[in-house]
């Protein structure tokens, strides 16, 4: 769950919803809430969001 562990705590909550909301439909590389790597901070990165929600990543 690193890939959707956006700011990188340690944890997929709250504080990642909100970098990905900060840049909800934004084009362009690297940008934080684009989990699917596609360019696009969209739906698709939502989905991989919500699935992991509330878990930790190991390291």
């Amino acid at each position: 769950c690193n890939e959707v562990d956006i700011n990188s705590d340690g944890k997929i909550d709250f504080k990642d919803y909100c970098l990905w909301a900060g840049n909800w439909l934004q084009q362009g590389p690297n940008l934080d809430g684009d989990i699917t790597g596609n360019g696009i901070v969209d739906l698709a990165d939502l989905k991989a969001l919500v699935s992991h929600w509330i878990q930790t990543c190991e390291e």
